[in-house]
Formats: C-alpha cells, sequence, structure tokens
C-alpha cells in the first residue's frame, strides 16, 4: 500500500529522519511506527497494571488483610 504525505511539516519530519539516519524512507517511517506503537503498549499496560493495583489495595482494605 502506497502512501502519500500532503502535509509539509510531516514530509519535512520525515526527510529528516532519512537523512540523519541514512536509512531509506520506508525503513525510517517503518522503525518510527514500530516504535510509537511500542510506547503506546506500553503505556496502555502501565495503565492496566495500575488499575490492578489499585484495585488490589481496596480488596485488601475490605477484608482487613495487611
Amino acid at each position: 500500500m502506497a502512501f502519500e504525505i500532503d502535509d509539509a511539516e510531516t514530509e519535512a519530519l520525515i526527510r529528516e529522519l532519512v537523512e540523519r539516519t541514512g536509512e531509506p524512507i520506508d525503513t525510517a517511517v517503518r522503525i518510527a511506527a514500530e516504535q510509537r506503537l511500542q510506547r503506546l503498549i506500553a503505556s496502555a499496560q502501565r495503565v492496566a497494571d495500575a488499575a490492578t493495583n489499585a484495585d488490589q489495595k481496596v480488596s485488601i482494605r475490605e477484608t482487613g488483610s495487611p
């Protein structure tokens, strides 16, 4: 699937990324997308873990267990 970048700022960022890394455009964009997805997944996992920990603390308080 081909993409067309219509936003000048986005294109400039991609061009700078390619220039700094020396990678082909498709490689640079793929790696950037993979890294962003990894950060989003990690962030969602931290939120889920925090919610689980909060639920466990409430459960411990309700039962009176230390």
